[in-house]
């Protein structure tokens, strides 16, 4: 799963000017609820949350969201949660002109502005980064981590459509020119 911090960075750096952020959550997505209203707030955008329920209406609670907000961010949650919610929320946040941030290289492919991800190439740099790091001392971290190692997509076609410009490696180290990139 990819670092909720991550996924609000990458929306501020992507739409510096934004005020206000809509974050969809769903049944297993929802436990971020706190740390992704503390991430957005701290990169100065203002949280619109809303919480799908599978028996929920997606259009009713997505549309008012997307609306009001001036990036989408979705985080990954059921497959099935995830497939109900992707088709609208892409469908919306384009005909809204809103941003969609997301969690797989999919969704940058299906429509979204960017997304954060992380690959097999990514977590085998930062497992053998762990394993260099601690072999000498012996002691080795415990537990569940979110990657420090991680890819970043964007979609140019919908970057251009919403008029939005995508800086290139020149300007800054923390976005580049391709599709893809690690960070």
């Amino acid at each position: 799963m990819q670092c909720p911090p991550h996924l609000v960075a990458l929306a501020k750096t992507l739409l510096p000017a934004a005020n206000t952020m809509a974050v969809i959550l769903g049944p297993i997505s929802r436990k971020h609820l706190d740390l992704v209203h503390r991430e957005a707030e701290t990169a100065g955008l203002e949280p619109l949350i809303g919480v799908l329920s599978p028996d929920a209406n997606p259009l009713a609670t997505l549309s008012p969201l997307v609306d009001a907000a001036d990036v989408a961010l979705v985080l990954p949650d059921s497959a099935d949660f995830n497939r109900a919610a992707a088709k609208w929320l892409l469908q919306l946040g384009f005909r809204a002109r809103t941003p969609i941030i997301a969690f797989s290289r999919a969704y940058a492919n299906a429509g979204a502005l960017a997304s954060v991800f992380v690959t097999p190439e990514d977590i085998g740099y930062e497992g053998a980064g762990l394993i260099h790091r601690n072999i000498g001392s012996g002691s080795y971290e415990t537990g569940m981590r979110y990657p420090e190692q991680y890819s970043i997509a964007t979609n140019r076609a919908v970057a251009a459509a919403l008029h939005i410009e995508l800086r290139s490696e020149e300007h800054t180290s923390e976005l580049q020119s391709s599709s893809i990139w690690r960070a």
